[in-house]
């Protein structure tokens, strides 16, 4: 079940930029859900209400600062997230990013970054009211040849990392470590089609315990896919990553998949801010459970009403299922 998001406030207007370079901004967000622990239908709340009201007060800096042809960004937010009801939960969150664009000459270009956060961990897979606080940082590095105006070869390497709060959720503490390379050809109208290899291998902190065997939750992720972005027009575009999947588990063999894996996206934006999203996706995901660390995910095309108000994205709508 997805929770009905009602109402939010747009950003107030912070004090006019300190420069060029530092914007800073605030917000306050008010929204209401429905079924906020995300329990099947039927169920009760575990101390009440199946719903709740939040509230979220943001406050944070952004930055953009060239060097030349360099360019570095950064962003750094801070909130706080209060319950009405399951004030347990009430938490502060963290949200820092930062990233140095570079290019040297006219060919070789690409980006260097890392970013950390600290959320609530979505309750779609552990049903609780205590609070869980999820701590993610992602550190990656991409970089592009483009040997021929038409052509160009592409790299990058990631590493994520999450760890949990609560403590049975410590067996859900991993990295994964993302190397890929690929091929693209550009077309004048600003349109792109490549393909891509990745390698992806994931390691857990903590071994599941079940009876007597320790169980290596860790695995390898293989991928071939095609990588298109295809300029529909002035207002609409699509995005597909989509092709070919192997995942092999290192202790239980018989959970190895294969076949159809990705994603496709087609986005209309008629009008500045008002954006609508469509999506399907075939994926493999982590799963954040006592009982399974991850799922082959299938989804049809979902709705979206999107808009933006002083510089920060809002999702006004539950995504619906088309």
């Amino acid at each position: 079940m997805v929770g009905a998001l009602l109402g939010a406030l747009c950003s107030t207007p912070a004090m006019a930029a300190l420069s060029d370079t530092i914007h800073p901004f605030v917000s306050l967000t008010y929204s209401h859900d429905d079924n906020l622990l995300r329990l099947p239908d039927e169920t009760p709340g575990f101390t009440g209400p199946r719903d709740d009201n939040l509230t979220q007060s943001l406050a944070g800096l952004s930055l953009e600062r060239p060097f030349g042809r360099q360019i570095l960004t950064a962003q750094a937010k801070v909130s706080r997230v209060t319950f009405s009801h399951y004030d347990q939960l009430n938490y502060n969150g963290k949200d820092f990013q930062g990233a140095l664009e570079w290019h040297i000459g006219n060919h070789l270009s690409g980006n260097l970054g890392a970013t950390y956060s600290q959320t609530l961990t979505p309750f779609t897979d552990l049903h609780t009211s205590d609070r869980n606080l999820r701590t993610s940082q992602r550190k990656y590095f991409d970089g592009t040849w483009r040997f021929h105006p038409s052509w160009q070869l592409r790299n990058r390497s990631q590493r994520e990392k999450f760890s949990y709060d609560l403590l049975i959720q410590n067996i859900n503490d991993r990295s994964a470590d993302t190397v890929e390379g690929g091929v693209d050809y550009l077309a004048s109208s600003g349109s792109r089609i490549g393909f891509l290899a990745r390698h992806i291998k994931g390691d857990y902190t903590n071994a599941r315990i079940v009876g007597n065997s320790v169980i290596d939750q860790g695995y390898t992720q293989d991928e071939l896919k095609a990588n298109i972005f295809w300029v529909l027009s002035g207002v609409s575009q699509v995005q597909v990553l989509a092709g070919w999947a192997r995942r092999e588990h290192n202790f239980f063999a018989s959970r190895d998949s294969s076949g159809a894996n990705g994603r496709v996206n087609l986005t209309w934006q008629p009008l500045g801010r008002l954006r609508f999203t469509a999506a399907g996706w075939r994926e493999f995901v982590a799963v954040e459970s006592n009982f399974v660390n991850n799922s082959l995910n299938r989804a049809p095309a979902w709705r979206q009403l999107g808009f933006g108000c002083q510089g920060q994205d809002r999702w006004l709508g539950a995504a619906r299922k088309a």
